[in-house]
């Protein structure tokens, strides 16, 4: 892709790729959260320079992390939750991910830094490791969306 940007935007702005890649069992109207409007909560997303379309979303939010995670933690006050990361498949391998990431991360390191956690799909384990994401605990059961493991990184503040 040409000219990438990552901007921030609404949820519901990138709510059609969440639910074709995240959630297609249920409805637009269900993807959405009372914590959208949090004043901390921030999402991001990369849109395809041709159609105006989101390629690529994350958001991160505060919110405390499971008990998992609590002794792994290196004592960072601020827990925050990485979520909604979801790439349009025939565009995944090309970085835009990462780029979501990395202004999640540093959305965080702005606010003060802290634990950034994610509850991770088992197919996304590597691409979580390979920016710094330990696993902090075995791999669960999601709630209608397949096996997930919980992993974090600690973020220093800026």
């Amino acid at each position: 892709m040409d000219q990438v940007v990552v901007e921030r935007v609404t949820p519901r702005d990138t709510a059609a790729l969440r639910q074709r890649v995240l959630r297609p069992h249920q409805s637009i109207e269900q993807l959405s959260s009372p914590r959208d409007d949090d004043p901390d909560t921030a999402v991001f997303a990369v849109r395809e320079p041709q159609s105006g379309e989101v390629a690529a979303t994350g958001s991160v939010r505060r919110e405390s992390s499971p008990g998992d995670l609590a002794d792994k933690a290196d004592g960072a006050h601020a827990h925050w939750r990485l979520r909604g990361m979801a790439t349009k498949e025939e565009l995944r391998g090309n970085g835009l991910g990462h780029l979501v990431l990395d202004a999640c991360v540093e959305q965080v390191r702005g606010r003060g830094g802290g634990v950034l956690w994610c509850s991770a799909r088992v197919g996304a384990r590597e691409f979580y490791a390979r920016a710094g994401f330990p696993q902090a605990a075995d791999a669960y059961a999601g709630a209608d969306v397949g096996p997930h493991v919980l992993m974090y990184r600690n973020v220093e503040p800026s």
